[in-house]
């Protein structure tokens, strides 16, 4: 009988530099963000939405449910030219940026693993 590993629980805090492959119709593309918010399990991300909001502009880009089940995180997106936004992605997906920029040197592998 085959055993599967535990995952690593991946774990962030506030201010730290994120990024995560985004995937819309064919468009695959690496977002990157700052950690604004630690959700913690159950609450309500509108809530948390509406904290934020108290405190700066930006538009939200989340949806799907309100709530998860485990800790997740916050990011706000800033690029430039553009006006922040607010992101709730998925744990799994999350990398501290050295991370991601390591593998965008590989960017058309990443790609197509992502596809």
């Amino acid at each position: 009988m085959k055993m599967n590993p535990k995952k690593e629980v991946k774990k962030f805090a506030v201010g730290d530099k994120v990024g995560w492959i985004s995937k819309f119709g064919n468009r695959v593309e690496i977002k990157k963000g700052e950690v604004v918010a630690v959700v913690p399990p159950e609450k309500d991300f509108r809530e948390v939405e509406k904290e934020l909001s108290e405190k700066s502009f930006f538009l939200s880009y989340w949806s799907g449910g309100t709530w998860s089940k485990k800790e997740s995180y916050a990011v706000i997106t800033t690029e430039e030219g553009h006006l922040s936004r607010l992101y709730w992605p998925r744990v799994e997906l999350l990398d501290k940026i050295n991370e991601i920029n390591n593998r965008e040197t590989h960017g058309e592998k990443l790609k197509k693993s992502a596809a």
